[in-house]
Protein backbone atom coordinates (compact mmCIF):
# COMPACT_ATOMS: atom_id res chain seq x y z
CA UNK A 1 0.00 0.00 0.00
CA UNK A 2 1.39 3.51 -0.51
CA UNK A 3 1.50 6.21 2.35
CA UNK A 4 -0.85 8.89 1.89
CA UNK A 5 -1.35 12.33 2.95
CA UNK A 6 -5.29 12.71 4.55
CA UNK A 7 -6.95 14.32 7.43
CA UNK A 8 -10.10 13.49 8.48
CA UNK A 9 -12.66 12.65 11.34
CA UNK A 10 -12.31 9.00 10.60
CA UNK A 11 -8.98 9.08 12.70
CA UNK A 12 -11.16 9.19 15.38
CA UNK A 13 -12.27 5.24 16.35
CA UNK A 14 -15.87 4.38 14.97
CA UNK A 15 -17.51 3.86 18.25
CA UNK A 16 -16.02 7.84 19.36
CA UNK A 17 -19.31 10.20 19.59
CA UNK A 18 -17.87 12.60 16.81
CA UNK A 19 -18.02 10.21 14.60
CA UNK A 20 -21.29 8.50 15.58
CA UNK A 21 -23.12 11.73 15.53
CA UNK A 22 -21.45 12.56 12.18
CA UNK A 23 -23.32 9.54 10.93
CA UNK A 24 -26.41 10.26 12.13
CA UNK A 25 -26.58 14.09 10.84
CA UNK A 26 -24.99 12.57 7.73
CA UNK A 27 -27.82 9.90 7.49
CA UNK A 28 -30.79 12.04 8.47
CA UNK A 29 -30.23 15.05 6.82
CA UNK A 30 -27.30 15.75 4.48
CA UNK A 31 -23.64 15.72 4.39
CA UNK A 32 -21.99 18.17 6.71
CA UNK A 33 -19.30 19.48 4.89
CA UNK A 34 -19.76 22.72 2.47
CA UNK A 35 -17.75 24.28 -0.56
CA UNK A 36 -18.85 27.79 -1.72
CA UNK A 37 -17.77 29.57 -4.89
CA UNK A 38 -18.03 33.05 -5.78
CA UNK A 39 -18.33 34.21 -9.56
CA UNK A 40 -17.28 37.86 -10.87
CA UNK A 41 -17.78 38.93 -14.15
CA UNK A 42 -14.62 38.97 -16.16
CA UNK A 43 -13.40 42.62 -16.43
CA UNK A 44 -14.13 42.70 -20.63
CA UNK A 45 -16.50 45.24 -22.01
CA UNK A 46 -18.66 42.57 -24.01
CA UNK A 47 -18.76 39.96 -20.97
CA UNK A 48 -22.23 39.33 -19.88
CA UNK A 49 -22.89 40.02 -16.47
CA UNK A 50 -23.65 37.89 -13.21
CA UNK A 51 -27.80 38.81 -13.63
CA UNK A 52 -28.16 37.60 -16.86
CA UNK A 53 -29.86 34.86 -18.20
CA UNK A 54 -26.58 33.29 -19.83
CA UNK A 55 -25.84 33.05 -16.41
CA UNK A 56 -28.50 31.19 -14.81
CA UNK A 57 -28.46 28.72 -17.94
CA UNK A 58 -24.76 28.10 -16.88
CA UNK A 59 -25.51 27.96 -13.53
CA UNK A 60 -28.19 25.32 -13.80
CA UNK A 61 -25.81 23.20 -16.22
CA UNK A 62 -23.13 23.18 -13.70
CA UNK A 63 -25.95 22.54 -10.70
CA UNK A 64 -27.25 19.42 -12.85
CA UNK A 65 -23.76 17.78 -13.02
CA UNK A 66 -22.80 18.00 -9.55
CA UNK A 67 -26.28 16.46 -8.66
CA UNK A 68 -26.40 13.91 -11.84
CA UNK A 69 -29.84 15.03 -12.46
CA UNK A 70 -29.01 14.20 -16.06
CA UNK A 71 -27.53 11.36 -16.22
CA UNK A 72 -24.43 12.30 -16.52
CA UNK A 73 -21.14 10.94 -15.09
CA UNK A 74 -20.80 14.24 -12.87
CA UNK A 75 -18.39 13.24 -10.00
CA UNK A 76 -18.95 9.18 -9.87
CA UNK A 77 -15.28 8.71 -10.39
CA UNK A 78 -14.44 11.11 -7.60
CA UNK A 79 -13.72 8.52 -4.64
CA UNK A 80 -14.86 10.42 -1.26
CA UNK A 81 -17.04 12.90 -2.63
CA UNK A 82 -20.51 12.62 -2.22
CA UNK A 83 -22.68 15.72 -3.79
CA UNK A 84 -26.25 16.25 -1.29
CA UNK A 85 -27.54 19.80 -2.31
CA UNK A 86 -26.50 22.79 -4.26
CA UNK A 87 -28.16 26.00 -3.21
CA UNK A 88 -28.13 28.56 -5.64
CA UNK A 89 -30.63 30.90 -7.57
CA UNK A 90 -31.49 28.42 -9.95
CA UNK A 91 -33.90 26.59 -8.50
CA UNK A 92 -35.77 29.53 -7.00
CA UNK A 93 -35.83 31.32 -10.29
CA UNK A 94 -37.24 28.10 -11.90
CA UNK A 95 -40.50 28.22 -9.03
CA UNK A 96 -40.94 32.14 -9.54
CA UNK A 97 -41.70 31.44 -13.48
CA UNK A 98 -42.39 27.63 -13.70
CA UNK A 99 -39.41 26.77 -15.87
CA UNK A 100 -36.52 28.74 -17.47
CA UNK A 101 -38.08 29.29 -21.22
CA UNK A 102 -37.31 31.96 -22.88
CA UNK A 103 -35.77 33.15 -20.14
CA UNK A 104 -34.85 37.33 -20.64
CA UNK A 105 -32.25 38.98 -18.55
CA UNK A 106 -34.82 41.51 -17.24
CA UNK A 107 -36.56 38.76 -15.22
CA UNK A 108 -33.22 37.81 -13.77
CA UNK A 109 -32.16 40.88 -12.74
CA UNK A 110 -36.19 41.46 -11.38
CA UNK A 111 -35.65 38.77 -9.58
CA UNK A 112 -32.67 39.49 -7.68
CA UNK A 113 -34.34 42.63 -6.77
CA UNK A 114 -37.24 41.10 -5.03
CA UNK A 115 -34.92 38.57 -3.47
CA UNK A 116 -33.45 41.47 -2.17
CA UNK A 117 -36.39 43.69 -1.15
CA UNK A 118 -38.13 40.49 0.71
CA UNK A 119 -34.77 39.92 2.93
CA UNK A 120 -34.23 36.33 0.84
CA UNK A 121 -31.61 34.13 0.47
CA UNK A 122 -28.83 36.39 -0.33
CA UNK A 123 -27.23 34.71 -3.51
CA UNK A 124 -25.90 38.29 -4.91
CA UNK A 125 -23.41 41.01 -2.86
CA UNK A 126 -24.77 44.14 -1.82
CA UNK A 127 -22.80 45.60 -4.47
CA UNK A 128 -24.15 43.23 -7.26
CA UNK A 129 -20.49 42.33 -8.32
CA UNK A 130 -20.46 38.67 -6.85
CA UNK A 131 -22.52 36.12 -6.73
CA UNK A 132 -22.49 32.78 -4.35
CA UNK A 133 -23.86 29.03 -4.33
CA UNK A 134 -22.89 26.33 -1.76
CA UNK A 135 -22.33 23.40 -2.39
CA UNK A 136 -23.49 20.70 0.61
CA UNK A 137 -21.87 17.10 0.45
CA UNK A 138 -19.98 14.51 2.39
CA UNK A 139 -16.27 13.92 1.63
CA UNK A 140 -13.99 11.46 2.68
CA UNK A 141 -11.13 13.85 3.91
CA UNK A 142 -9.05 16.89 3.23
CA UNK A 143 -7.40 14.94 -0.19
CA UNK A 144 -11.49 14.13 -1.21
CA UNK A 145 -12.00 17.98 -0.68
CA UNK A 146 -9.24 19.19 -2.20
CA UNK A 147 -9.75 16.79 -5.54
CA UNK A 148 -13.44 18.10 -5.88
CA UNK A 149 -11.79 21.67 -6.35
CA UNK A 150 -9.47 20.59 -8.86
CA UNK A 151 -12.23 18.96 -10.88
CA UNK A 152 -14.52 21.57 -10.35
CA UNK A 153 -11.39 24.52 -11.50
CA UNK A 154 -11.63 22.03 -14.66
CA UNK A 155 -14.94 21.97 -15.17
CA UNK A 156 -16.90 24.94 -14.28
CA UNK A 157 -15.38 27.59 -17.24
CA UNK A 158 -17.22 24.94 -19.65
CA UNK A 159 -20.48 25.77 -17.88
CA UNK A 160 -20.04 29.90 -17.54
CA UNK A 161 -16.70 30.65 -19.66
CA UNK A 162 -18.05 34.34 -18.80
CA UNK A 163 -17.07 34.51 -15.59
CA UNK A 164 -14.21 34.40 -13.13
CA UNK A 165 -14.56 32.64 -10.05
CA UNK A 166 -12.51 31.61 -6.17
CA UNK A 167 -13.29 29.05 -3.80
CA UNK A 168 -14.06 30.15 -0.34
CA UNK A 169 -15.41 28.80 2.94
CA UNK A 170 -14.16 27.42 6.41
CA UNK A 171 -13.92 23.71 4.20
CA UNK A 172 -11.67 24.88 2.01
CA UNK A 173 -9.39 26.86 5.00
CA UNK A 174 -9.69 23.80 6.62
CA UNK A 175 -8.23 21.29 3.96
CA UNK A 176 -6.00 23.61 2.75
CA UNK A 177 -4.65 23.60 5.88
CA UNK A 178 -4.78 20.49 7.25
CA UNK A 179 -2.37 18.80 4.08
CA UNK A 180 -0.54 21.60 4.36
CA UNK A 181 0.33 20.54 8.21
CA UNK A 182 0.83 16.93 7.27
CA UNK A 183 3.02 17.57 4.07
CA UNK A 184 5.11 19.72 6.61
CA UNK A 185 5.65 16.95 8.92
CA UNK A 186 7.20 14.93 6.20
CA UNK A 187 9.67 18.00 5.07
CA UNK A 188 10.53 18.66 8.60
CA UNK A 189 11.78 14.87 9.23
CA UNK A 190 13.55 15.15 5.71
CA UNK A 191 15.62 18.63 6.57
CA UNK A 192 16.19 17.17 10.46
CA UNK A 193 17.74 13.97 8.21
CA UNK A 194 19.82 16.64 5.73
CA UNK A 195 21.26 18.53 8.77
CA UNK A 196 22.32 15.63 10.88
CA UNK A 197 23.43 14.38 7.52
CA UNK A 198 25.89 17.35 7.47
CA UNK A 199 26.70 17.78 10.73
CA UNK A 200 28.02 14.39 11.31
CA UNK A 201 29.60 14.62 7.82
CA UNK A 202 31.96 17.79 9.24
CA UNK A 203 32.37 15.85 12.39
CA UNK A 204 34.10 13.01 11.11
CA UNK A 205 35.12 15.09 7.94
CA UNK A 206 33.92 12.84 5.52
CA UNK A 207 30.62 12.24 3.65
CA UNK A 208 30.96 8.62 3.47
CA UNK A 209 30.86 8.49 7.34
CA UNK A 210 28.52 10.48 7.57
CA UNK A 211 26.10 8.54 5.94
CA UNK A 212 26.77 5.62 7.65
CA UNK A 213 26.13 6.95 10.51
CA UNK A 214 23.11 8.86 9.73
CA UNK A 215 21.65 4.90 8.83
CA UNK A 216 20.45 3.96 11.89
CA UNK A 217 17.70 7.24 11.77
CA UNK A 218 17.23 6.75 8.38
CA UNK A 219 16.59 3.21 9.03
CA UNK A 220 13.85 4.31 12.25
CA UNK A 221 12.35 6.86 9.73
CA UNK A 222 11.48 4.55 6.62
CA UNK A 223 10.46 1.97 9.32
CA UNK A 224 7.45 4.48 10.86
CA UNK A 225 6.37 5.57 7.36
CA UNK A 226 6.87 2.59 5.90
CA UNK A 227 4.41 0.97 8.65
CA UNK A 228 2.05 3.45 8.67
CA UNK A 229 1.69 3.06 4.45
CA UNK A 230 1.58 -0.83 4.68
CA UNK A 231 -1.27 -0.21 7.45
CA UNK A 232 -3.23 2.01 5.55
CA UNK A 233 -3.30 4.75 7.89
CA UNK A 234 -2.70 8.35 6.15
CA UNK A 235 -0.40 11.28 7.38
CA UNK A 236 -3.01 14.20 8.78
CA UNK A 237 -3.40 16.60 11.35
CA UNK A 238 -3.52 13.75 14.09
CA UNK A 239 -0.72 11.83 12.87
CA UNK A 240 2.42 13.51 13.95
Amino acid sequence: PNLQVDSSSKSLPQEHPANQDLDLVQTALAGTDTLRIVFEQLERPDAPGLQTAQTIWGLRSLQHWLENTDGNAGLADLSGVQVDKVYSPVPYLEQTRQGLSKLMDEEVERFFTILKERSGLAFLSDDSKMLQITIRMRVSGSSAFLSLTERLEQKIPEFVPHLRFQFTGSGVLASESANNIAKGQVQSVLIALAIVFTLLSLMFLSWKMGLIALFPNLVAVLLFFGGLGWAGISIGVTIS
